[in-house]
C-alpha cells in the first residue's frame, strides 16, 4: 500500500475518532437518567400499608390499576423507577379499579399479600404473568412469593378484604376514574401509561413548589 494511501486512511480514522469522542457522550447522556440505578429490582422501596409507601411525603401519588390491564403491566417499570429515584419524597398509594373480566381475583389476592407484608413483591409478580389469572394462579404466585398459603386462602374469603376493593371503587368514582392506569400526582391527573419523563417532570415541579 502506498504511503499516500496510508496517510489518508490514518487521517480519516483520526477524524472519525475525534467525532465519536466529542459526540457519543452527549448522545448517550441525552437518553439516560443518571439517577436511576441499573438494577431496579434490588432497589425497591417496600411500603406495604394501604396508606402508601411513605405516608407524609411531600408528593402523594395515587395509582388506580387493574391487574388484567396490559397498560398497567407496562406501567410497572415506571412505578418502580419513581419509587427508587424519589424514595421518601413520594408516597405511592396503589388502589384497585378492577373493570376487566376476572380482575377482582388478583385484586383480592394482592391485598392478602399485603396482610403478610409482601404487597409490592406480589404486585410485581402478578404483572410478570400473562394476565387473566385464575385462583390457582394466585396460589402459585403466593407460593413463589413465600406467603403462608393457609393464611392467604383464608384471607381471600374474608369480608374485610372484599370491602377494601369496594372502597377503592367508591374512591375511583369520586375521583372520576374512567380507566387504568390512572394516576394522580397530588391533584394532577394522568390517564394511561405515560412515559417516565412525564411523571418526573410533574414530580419535580411539585417538589420545587413544596
Amino acid at each position: 500500500m502506498k504511503k499516500e494511501t496510508i496517510a489518508i486512511l490514518f487521517t480519516v480514522t483520526a477524524v472519525l475518532l475525534s467525532f465519536l469522542i466529542a459526540v457519543l457522550p452527549t448522545y448517550i447522556f441525552q437518553f439516560s437518567d443518571p439517577d436511576i440505578p441499573a438494577d431496579l429490582e434490588q432497589n425497591r422501596i417496600i411500603g406495604n400499608t394501604k396508606e402508601g409507601t411513605n405516608p407524609g411525603a411531600p408528593v402523594e401519588i395515587i395509582v388506580f390499576e387493574d391487574f388484567n390491564c396490559i397498560h398497567c403491566a407496562e406501567f410497572e417499570d415506571t412505578l418502580i423507577r419513581i419509587m427508587v429515584v424519589y424514595g421518601d419524597k413520594v408516597n405511592i398509594i396503589s388502589r384497585h379499579f378492577p373493570e376487566l373480566d376476572g380482575s377482582r381475583i388478583p385484586a383480592l389476592a394482592v391485598e392478602c399479600a399485603r396482610e403478610q407484608g409482601s404487597y409490592w413483591e406480589y404486585h410485581g409478580n402478578i404483572f410478570k404473568s400473562d394476565g387473566h389469572l385464575t385462583p390457582t394462579d394466585m396460589i402459585l404466585i403466593a407460593d413463589d412469593t413465600g406467603l403462608d398459603l393457609t393464611r392467604f386462602g383464608e384471607c381471600l374469603d374474608q369480608e374485610q378484604t372484599i370491602d377494601i376493593i369496594e372502597n377503592d371503587l367508591e374512591i375511583a368514582a369520586d375521583m372520576l376514574v374512567r380507566g387504568t392506569p390512572t394516576t394522580f400526582i397530588n391533584s394532577k391527573k394522568i390517564e394511561g401509561d405515560a412515559e417516565y419523563a412525564r411523571f418526573k417532570k410533574i414530580i419535580d415541579e411539585e417538589l420545587s413548589d413544596d
